[in-house]
């Protein structure tokens, strides 16, 4: 229980201290510094966004749910296009979730907007939660 409050109490001081720092960049994005020994990381704010499965799907013909499939491919391939997400896939078998994207966007707002915007969202097959994520910029998968 010690434990867990002191963790709790470490968390809350490195929130408190980044959020202080926070900035927003030219393009509209916020950041902030973060030292560790002599790096210094710029943070950048994305938004993390889980798309889930729907468990009360419109009834449509197969052929209608391959076309949806399509066009949620090439929507998500645009905002690629665009830099608007950083990274997008399917997760493996899971009851809830059907997959993430990360979106390298200014707001929130515009985050759900183009998730909004998605064809699969539009049909009723997926739904979405998004929420902040900070990585320093530059960041890369391997």
């Amino acid at each position: 229980m010690k434990a867990t409050l002191t963790l709790i109490l470490i968390l809350s001081l490195s929130v408190a201290s980044f959020s202080q720092g926070v900035q927003t960049d030219a393009e509209g994005f916020q950041t902030f510094e973060y030292q560790s020994g002599d790096t210094t990381y710029v943070m950048k704010q994305y938004f993390f966004c889980m798309l889930k499965s729907v468990t009360d799907k419109p009834d449509i013909p197969q052929e209608e749910i391959m076309a949806i499939q399509s066009a949620h491919l090439a929507h998500l391939a645009q905002m690629g296009e665009d830099k608007q997400i950083c990274v997008a896939g399917p997760l493996g078998e899971h009851p809830e979730w059907a997959g993430i994207v990360v979106f390298s966007v200014p707001t929130i707002d515009e985050a759900r907007k183009l998730m909004s915007n998605d064809p699969a969202v539009k049909a009723g097959r997926l739904a979405f939660e998004i929420v902040d994520w900070w990585a320093a910029k530059g960041t890369r998968l391997f």
